[in-house]
């Protein structure tokens, strides 16, 4: 509920048309605004509820009001009725996993360990581009419904 006031330690954009990841750093908060509100698209996973308000700590507003935004984990929260985390998607989709999770990460950023974040944020920035363009180009990512059992083949537009 304060996101933002939790500050950015490290922020990763792919930019997909040059096939070219960039870290930013706090110091490079002001970039890394520039370069979302410049995007035709921005894609994240848990952007808007999440990532959106951790930039407006740095925008002095509501960062994101009429930036052209896919939220993937809101797309298919839309069609299954709950959330599913990135890791799901991926291990079920892609066959790979997160190389950690936001706790660690958070624990990394005490310890000063900027590298291992900055690591940890481009290895979840290169699964949600492959996740991104899995469903792009074959329409359909996958999840396990734990409820019922099955693993579904969810149809995607993106």
């Amino acid at each position: 509920q304060n996101a933002d006031r939790m500050g950015l330690a490290i922020g990763v954009v792919c930019f997909l048309e040059e096939d070219r990841l960039e870290a930013y750093g706090e110091d490079r908060a002001w970039e890394l605004l520039r370069a979302l509100k410049s995007a035709d698209l921005v894609i994240g996973f848990n952007s808007v509820r999440f990532d959106y308000k951790v930039l407006a700590g740095y925008s002095g507003g509501r960062f994101g009001e009429g930036l052209p935004s896919l939220d993937l984990l809101d797309e298919i929260k839309g069609r299954l009725g709950y959330r599913v985390g990135l890791d799901h998607l991926a291990k079920e989709t892609l066959g790979v996993s997160k190389s950690a999770d936001g706790l660690v990460s958070l624990g990394w950023v005490k310890e000063g360990r900027l590298d291992l974040v900055e690591a940890y944020c481009k290895k979840d920035v290169e699964i949600l581009r492959d996740l991104y363009l899995h469903g792009r180009d074959v329409g359909f990512v996958r999840v396990h419904d734990r409820r019922r059992d099955v693993r579904l083949k969810l149809r995607v537009q993106w």
